[in-house]
């Protein structure tokens, strides 16, 4: 999917961890009444994928909570989920609400400065999976210290 001229769509979804907890699985209004932003740097990169024709933000929704592609290691599209649309030449970021979902530009403006124009997708699913074995190894290495206690 390098042609420019494919239409994709990406999803983000909020890392874990607890420093996150505030974010996860709550309404752009709740986070809006605590004064949080959707922001980059608070989302993991999960997944990209072509946008056939006619496709929706409802389709993508359906599709990845009922039918979702094998190769989709996150969890069921959600709220707090940010789904990017690229389509036509033109993105749009789309934050998943309780009920529909909010246009969310500014997540735009903090990922083109992360992507440089030319952000490779590869490289930030690398990044993640050395993160993920890292804090597999550690909490494995917590679990064996706790029984030899």
């Amino acid at each position: 999917m390098n042609d420019k001229n494919v239409d994709t769509f990406e999803i983000y979804q909020v890392k874990r961890g607890n420093e996150y907890r505030d974010y996860r699985f709550e309404s752009y209004e709740s986070l809006e009444a605590f004064n949080l932003k959707v922001e980059l740097k608070n989302y993991d990169f999960i997944y990209k994928g072509g946008l056939p024709a006619g496709t929706d933000l409802e389709d993508i929704f359906v599709m990845f909570n009922e039918q979702r592609p094998d190769d989709f290691k996150g969890h069921s599209l959600s709220v707090s989920d940010v789904v990017v649309l690229n389509k036509n030449g033109q993105s749009s970021a789309h934050y998943v609400d309780s009920f529909g979902f909010k246009n969310v530009p500014e997540f735009l403006l903090d990922l083109d400065k992360v992507k440089g124009k030319e952000f490779s997708i590869l490289k930030k699913l690398e990044e993640n999976k050395k993160e993920v074995i890292k804090k597999d190894k550690s909490s494995q290495n917590k679990k064996v210290n706790d029984i030899d206690r």
